[in-house]
């Protein structure tokens, strides 16, 4: 669901679920936009109590939207679908 890389001059955040919910990422503050390298990854040199609240909260919102899901593999058209991109029959 995510992971944390850590280098000599600062830590990142890579958050997976953005690819599939790009939702989550409505109404993010410009200043943590600022952070974003990619488009699922949050990159920081010092501690930033407001930004790692903010990142907080979208983390929490990726884990309310996979249990809604529930326990299941999700196929290829599954995620099609949550992308509103289902594949039209030629």
């Amino acid at each position: 669901m995510f992971a944390s890389i850590m280098s000599k001059s600062y830590v990142s955040l890579h958050l997976f679920p953005v690819y599939m919910f790009l939702d989550l990422l409505k109404g993010m503050s410009p200043e943590l936009k600022k952070r974003m390298q990619g488009k699922t990854c949050w990159n920081f040199k010092k501690a930033e109590d407001a930004l790692f609240a903010e990142l907080g909260e979208i983390v929490s919102a990726s884990f309310q939207r996979f249990a809604e899901l529930g326990e299941r593999d999700l196929t290829r058209e599954d995620a099609q679908a949550l992308w509103g991109k289902a594949n039209k029959k030629k």
